[in-house]
């Protein structure tokens, strides 16, 4: 019983010790491109062959770029099949906040603060390098990531200040290749990366939770997929970013 006991107690305090010593979330620079882009717009393509640059060129830094296709081209003779009235409705929010006249394609909003023409490589390379030196506010992370059917589900966790705060989760397709039959575009193939498929708001955030998002029907068999998730305040400032490949 003696040796048994002594036995316990070495096991239970490896155990613990373990546990105790996770590394705690690090908070680490991070940028945020979000790109309003179209099928339908001309001047898009450039904007989203350089997106595609920065995605890969910043591949080992916290760089994450989104495609919001917005639907307001959707009139003038070509329907983008990614296009969605919430994400026109998002890119009217931020004209708000930024305090812009219109909205229009291509833009690109880094970190929820500030917007330039999406095909603008000075500018938004600058704006890159400035935010990487920047210390993040929040660090997520995303763990135990399961996808079961046309739901994926997670757990979350988030470090530093979460008040006011909402957690924003988008299931993005990494890249995917059309060629445009009508349009400003026509016969033109292009190539769009990360386009976002589905959008979560998680509202009252907490530092630990579960999430799920589905996959669209649309979408159900496409096998490279990622989840990305953002914190954003009530300025639609984004505060820490995480993205994990499904």
């Amino acid at each position: 019983m003696k040796y048994f006991l002594i036995a316990f107690i070495s096991i239970y305090s490896l155990t613990t010790k373990a546990i105790n010593n996770t590394p705690p979330l690090k908070k680490q620079p991070f940028v945020v491109l979000q790109l309003f882009t179209s099928q339908g717009c001309s001047s898009c393509p450039r904007a989203d062959s350089f997106l595609e640059e920065i995605k890969e060129n910043y591949a080992d830094k916290n760089v994450i770029v989104m495609s919001y296709h917005v639907d307001y081209w959707n009139s003038l003779g070509w329907k983008d099949p990614y296009s969605k009235k919430e994400y026109s409705n998002l890119q009217y929010s931020y004209a708000r906040q930024l305090q812009t006249r219109s909205v229009y394609t291509p833009q690109v909003v880094v970190n929820g603060k500030k917007h330039y023409v999406g095909s603008n490589k000075s500018k938004i390379t600058s704006s890159i390098s400035q935010n990487l030196n920047n210390e993040s506010a929040n660090a997520i992370a995303i763990q135990q990531l399961k996808k079961e059917g046309t739901n994926v589900s997670f757990k979350y966790s988030i470090d530093g200040d979460v008040n006011s705060k909402k957690l924003q989760i988008a299931l993005v397709l990494e890249n995917k290749v059309t060629k445009v039959k009508r349009g400003e575009n026509t016969n033109r193939t292009i190539s769009n990366s990360n386009i976002v498929i589905n959008t979560l708001t998680v509202n009252n955030t907490q530092k630990q939770g579960i999430a799920t998002i589905k996959i669209p029907e649309n979408y159900k068999n496409e096998t490279k997929l990622r989840v990305i998730s953002f914190l954003e305040n009530d300025q639609l400032h984004i505060t820490g970013a995480t993205q994990v490949k499904l």
